[in-house]
């Protein structure tokens, strides 16, 4: 009995043994279901959080510009924001300096690495920046958005530089003739429709007793631009070129003999302001505002200069003259995208945005220029501007020029001013001033 006792005991220990591991064995198995529960949703937590990120990230493109101060904060905004709300992943950081140092900006940028996407462009900067390998070739881009989308643009607006499309300029802009309506009025005259019958006009339009006279000629060494944009002008309407197709001058050319000529006529018939080797582009709007010349060689932002300074004239444009080829020579300002943008579709997806029509329709309004598409053309705002309304048959007018976009663009145009100069003062012959500035150009140019 005592040996079946003891078996008893042993069996009963035993169970108290077992019961005891199965304790730890389900704790152990307890602590890691409960430990791989916490990790696993501790990784679905994370998991979903970066998914939330990513959804959530934005890119950023930065836009160098000068347009701020010019076009008012709230505008800029509006056109950022119109933008972002279009492109809600992507977000615009606007770096805006004045004109003057908007090209020293770009240019310090992109030597130091500094992220800028697009760039707001002048003609005059792009040979700069192109040597720094900053411009971005656009046809490609014109090309992938195909034949329909790339008609959008007035002709001019697509500007090449060494034979690639390196800046859209988003406003385009005739330099052309603009006078005041009420002083031809009370002269009993129509607006001039040629170059002949405009000198025609300044002369019985001008009369020094009175401190009139029919315009006035900014040729001082400060207003080479203007002077160079006055020629042109003239060029265009004889059926001249500033270039050929290889970059080399070609204003040196019978048309650019007859543009010289009636320029320097308007100095030898006396139906100018004196002294134009002393006038600026500055006090050419002066004279203009004051009602001192009913005439005046400008781009359309002659309308708001003259309004700041006197708001009963509204100028406007003579309908487009018929000299000869009736061109005219065109300009405007525009966009580049960087060639080193690590954004490059999202930069051009703002370039797109900033050459479409709803801004387009709102620019023409803030700025006065002409945008650069063709649909601005029937834009109710142009048609009822007296300036406005004539630039879209100026622009694409097949004879029309634009301003060269050239190398050394400075140095050219002060060798410009200097033949001009030396021409209107019979220091030269017309032909031979002419010839010496095409050397300079074909020189500076290379």
């Amino acid at each position: 009995m005592r040996w079946l006792s003891d078996q008893i005991g042993t069996i009963r220990q035993r169970r108290k043994e077992m019961r005891k591991v199965g304790a730890i064995v389900f704790a152990i198995v307890f602590f890691f279901v409960c430990s791989f529960a916490v990790f696993a949703g501790g990784q679905s937590e994370a998991t979903a959080k970066a998914a939330t990120m990513s959804a959530t990230a934005k890119t950023k493109i930065v836009w160098v510009e000068w347009w701020k101060n010019e076009w008012s904060s709230s505008v800029m905004d509006k056109l950022v924001s119109g933008f972002e709300a279009k492109y809600p992943n992507v977000t615009v950081d606007v770096i805006d300096h004045n004109w003057w140092d908007t090209h020293n900006t770009e240019i310090a940028m992109a030597q130091a690495g500094t992220q800028q996407d697009v760039l707001g462009m002048e003609g005059v900067w792009m040979s700069t920046l192109d040597k720094l390998g900053m411009l971005e070739n656009l046809g490609p881009w014109l090309d992938k958005e195909g034949a329909a989308y790339k008609d959008r643009f007035v002709g001019p607006a697509l500007v090449k530089y060494r034979g690639e499309i390196k800046a859209i300029y988003i406003y385009v802009y005739p330099f052309a003739v603009a006078y005041n309506p009420p002083m031809l009025k009370a002269a009993g005259l129509q607006p001039a429709t040629s170059l002949t019958e405009l000198i025609s006009q300044l002369k019985t339009l001008t009369d020094p007793k009175k401190n009139v006279y029919g315009a006035s000629l900014a040729l001082s060494s400060d207003a080479a631009y203007q002077a160079m944009m006055t020629f042109g002008l003239f060029l265009a309407q004889y059926g001249g070129q500033f270039e050929n197709a290889d970059g080399t001058a070609a204003f040196n050319s019978p048309a650019g003999v007859k543009a010289l000529d009636y320029m320097k006529s308007l100095v030898d018939q006396k139906v100018i302001v004196p002294d134009p080797l002393a006038q600026t582009a500055k006090q050419t709007r002066e004279y203009f505002a004051a009602n001192e010349t009913p005439y005046t060689f400008d781009g359309p932002f002659i309308t708001t200069i003259t309004k700041q300074a006197n708001p009963d004239l509204t100028p406007a444009y003579t309908p487009p003259m018929t000299t000869a080829a009736g061109g005219y020579v065109v300009s405007g300002s525009g966009l580049s995208m960087s060639a080193k943008s690590q954004h490059k579709q999202e930069a051009w997806d703002f370039i797109k945005y900033m050459m479409s029509d709803p801004v387009a329709s709102m620019m023409v309004k803030v700025t006065g220029l002409p945008w650069g598409i063709k649909s601005m053309a029937s834009d109710p705002f142009v048609q009822s501007s007296a300036v406005l309304s004539q630039a879209p048959a100026m622009i694409q007018n097949p004879n029309s020029i634009l301003f060269p976009v050239i190398p050394n663009a400075d140095k050219v145009q002060t060798a410009f001013i200097n033949n001009i100069q030396a021409a209107v003062q019979g220091q030269k012959s017309v032909q031979q001033a002419l010839s010496d500035a095409a050397d300079s150009w074909n020189s500076l140019v290379k």
